[in-house]
């Protein structure tokens, strides 16, 4: 099979490039042909080639300038279509195709906006279209997710009409697609791969854990005896970091020890304004400056498993979310975790008994769910080895063979 992999960004300065990569090398191993196509600013380019051969697999790249003449296209694809990489990602798709008409597959990551790139730039071309739902693409929540602005929905259907079958990442999200118009036939629920580097095991797990635990404690002060809890995500309203800040401040009056992390890039809302400095004020209003670190991301390489193994809980309690990754990356270290019912894996969760569902905006139903497990170490220790399971349902291998066949029954349904 010819593939084609569409995706807004690739290259080693992405924090997603590792998953991808993973993918598409998988797909070569194979035996498939595999093109990955992304855009890339002259200022992301810096020195590296615009396009190049990752071993078998060939990386064609659009230099998205927003600068001189071409910042009209960009200014009219933020302005009109809230993606200012739109019109030349989309010139560029074009030449590529007409180069290749022996594409059997395109790939794309993302119904919106990269999904509806490539329905317009494949009409004509007998390739199968296949995007990915992840979350953001259709979610409608006050200043976020590419569902909320008028235009952009209409262009979700109708890449929705065009595509031959739809990957969705959650039943959540395939709720959300069916409400834009996707038929419920095209939709195949495949989840998300996480990196191949948290399943490293040249180290015993409990040996990883307990440096773990001491690197971090140590770090921030923290008495290694005392309760841990991690929380990371882009600091935006939908990720429910305030309800967790009033969670925790229930639980310290009998757990008086707990320490939370929670971890993540800065987001100014339209309404609410700067959300870290929201984060903060709501921290110092319950009293909670010594219970809850606010720091930056964690840095994917060097922090991220480490944090996730030193904690004895991950906390995911999103108002909305397509899946959350990042419970599967601490299933991986040994680590189970606390998710609402509005986050995407929680299904998954529920059914391999690997952590602990609770409904969203309800810091009391959380604090004693919190409070629950952080009083039985058999039940942590259960739910530890379950979310072990669940990570194992994220490995790229595992998720390459089920992207494979998905591309195979479209190829053979746009073919029939």
């Amino acid at each position: 099979m010819k593939i084609l992999y569409v995706v807004g960004a690739y290259g080693q300065r992405y924090l997603a490039n590792e998953i991808h990569r993973e993918l598409v090398q998988e797909y070569s191993r194979r035996g498939h042909r595999c093109i990955v196509y992304a855009g890339v600013t002259p200022d992301e380019l810096g020195d590296e080639p615009v396009s190049y051969q990752d071993g078998a697999v060939e990386v064609r790249r659009q230099l998205c300038d927003t600068r001189g003449r071409h910042r009209l296209a960009a200014e009219l694809g933020r302005r009109v279509l809230h993606y200012p990489r739109f019109l030349p990602l989309l010139q560029g798709l074009r030449a590529l195709l007409a180069e290749h008409p022996d594409i059997d597959v395109i790939h794309a990551d993302a119904v919106y906006p990269i999904g509806a790139i490539v329905a317009m730039a494949a009409l004509g071309h007998p390739a199968a279209v296949v995007p990915s739902i992840h979350g953001g693409d259709l979610i409608n929540y006050p200043g976020y997710g590419y569902g909320r602005f008028p235009l952009t929905r209409q262009l979700i259907r109708w890449t929705f009409g065009r595509s031959t079958l739809v990957r969705v990442n959650s039943q959540l999200m395939a709720v959300e697609a069916r409400a834009l118009g996707c038929e419920p036939a095209k939709l195949r629920p495949i989840l998300v791969n996480i990196g191949d580097r948290f399943f490293a095991e040249t180290v015993p797990l409990a040996t990883r854990r307990a440096a773990a635990r001491a690197l971090v404690c140590e770090r921030h002060g923290f008495d290694p005896a005392a309760p841990l809890l991690v929380s990371t995500g882009r600091l935006l309203p939908l990720k429910g970091f305030h309800d967790l800040v009033a969670a925790v401040k229930l639980v310290v009056q009998a757990a008086p020890g707990l320490r939370l992390v929670i971890a993540g890039p800065n987001f100014v809302d339209p309404v609410d304004g700067d959300q870290r400095a929201a984060l903060h004020r709501a921290i110092a209003a319950h009293g909670l400056q010594q219970h809850i670190h606010l720091r930056d991301s964690l840095h994917y390489e060097s922090e991220m498993a480490r944090y996730l193994a030193a904690a004895d809980l991950m906390v995911a309690v999103a108002h909305i979310e397509g899946l959350n990754r990042v419970v599967a990356e601490a299933g991986s270290q040994g680590t189970p975790s606390i998710v609402s019912t509005m986050t995407g894996v929680a299904p998954l969760v529920a059914q391999l008994d690997a952590g602990v569902v609770v409904p969203p905006r309800d810091p009391a139903a959380l604090a004693a769910a919190l409070a629950r497990l952080l009083d039985s170490g058999s039940t942590l220790a259960r739910h530890a080895a379950n979310a072990r399971r669940l990570a194992q349902r994220f490995r790229s291998v595992v998720v390459a063979d089920e992207l494979l066949t998905l591309y195979t029954a479209a190829k053979n349904a746009r073919l029939g």
